[in-house]
């Protein structure tokens, strides 16, 4: 595989950026660990659902994906970067109600036109998400 012998550098670099990020409260850790759910975990349920029983565990932090029906409430609108400001509203108030922090978002790949970029990396940083995963690998 022609990406091989790029394979320590990248995890050097995977773990740099991951020292660098902001860290997560302690305010939502579980004994020290920032424990919780991916909300594709639930993705039969909506988003308010899947808060709703990571909450009911002990859980305090989550991980969105896009694409998740937000709520019965607002059954045509989904989670992610593209819902309207109503639904970034009811995303936040769900998870306030269930005392969690969106702490990830993902997978999403980050477009190459920055107003594209720019939309996704809003929607984290309204939310409070500190990590995104993106799907788009470097071609070797």
């Amino acid at each position: 595989m022609k990406w091989f012998p790029l394979l320590p550098a990248l995890s050097l670099f995977m773990v740099a950026t991951a020292q660098a990020a902001t860290p997560i409260p302690a305010e939502v850790r579980t004994s020290g660990f920032a424990l919780g759910t991916q909300s594709y975990t639930f993705r039969k349920f909506s988003f308010e659902d899947a808060c709703a029983k990571t909450a009911s565990v002990g859980l305090k932090t989550t991980e969105l994906f896009p694409g998740q029906i937000i709520s019965a409430a607002f059954p045509n609108e989904k989670t992610g970067h593209t819902s309207s400001p109503e639904g970034l509203a009811a995303m936040k108030e769900i998870l306030k109600k269930n005392g969690l922090q969106a702490v990830a978002y993902g997978v999403v790949g980050i477009p190459t036109d920055e107003e594209g970029a720019r939309k996704i990396f809003a929607f984290a940083k309204d939310l409070g998400v500190r990590y995104h995963r993106q799907s788009r690998w470097l071609e070797m």
